[in-house]
């Protein structure tokens, strides 16, 4: 069985339908998340109904593996690797702040 990658609005559906049940331990393991997917969740909290976004992120418990979720690189990561092939000595600041520890 293959990973599953949520887009936003899969995200956020997931989060309603998992808000009262947990999903299998086989099938959460098999979640990967976009750090931009999580970006956008957070940042709908401000513009979208705060409630129900809050109610779907805290689900996240309930359909995420507890110990750590799987997660694909920031795609400014992505972009080092291929266009510098690998990390440069000297990077800028903001860069440095987004790279996975």
């Amino acid at each position: 069985m293959g990973l599953v990658y949520f887009d936003t609005d899969t995200f956020r559906a997931v989060g309603a339908a998992f808000r009262d049940s947990v999903l299998d331990n086989r099938l959460r393991r098999r979640i990967v998340l976009s750090p931009i997917t999580l970006l956008e969740a957070m940042s709908q909290l401000v513009v979208k109904d705060r409630q129900t976004v809050l109610a779907q992120i805290q689900a996240m418990h309930n359909w995420l593996p507890s110990n750590a979720a799987a997660r694909y690189p920031m795609p400014n990561c992505v972009i080092a690797e291929i266009g510098f092939d690998g990390w440069p000595s000297l990077f800028p600041f903001w860069f440095v702040l987004a790279t996975p520890m």
